[in-house]
């Protein structure tokens, strides 16, 4: 699992219970776990956890909009 740290605010969308999704920003700091790549329904999308939740990303604004993070 690689960890990224968002250095530019990034779209998401958020995978709620049920199936409902919304659209959302994470934040400046926010360190994201990524999962496995996502290829359905938008190829190029990512699957990412932050404060225990599920969001899709683009890959592009995880090489983009963050930066590698490791911990000490």
């Amino acid at each position: 699992m690689t960890k990224f740290r968002v250095i530019n605010p990034i779209p998401a969308m958020l995978n709620n219970p049920g199936g409902h999704r919304e659209y959302v920003s994470l934040p400046i700091g926010a360190v994201v776990s990524s999962l496995r790549e996502v290829s359905m329904p938008v190829i190029g999308m990512f699957k990412v956890i932050w404060a225990n939740r599920q969001y899709d990303v683009l890959g592009a604004d995880l090489l983009r909009k963050c930066e590698p993070f490791r911990t000490a």
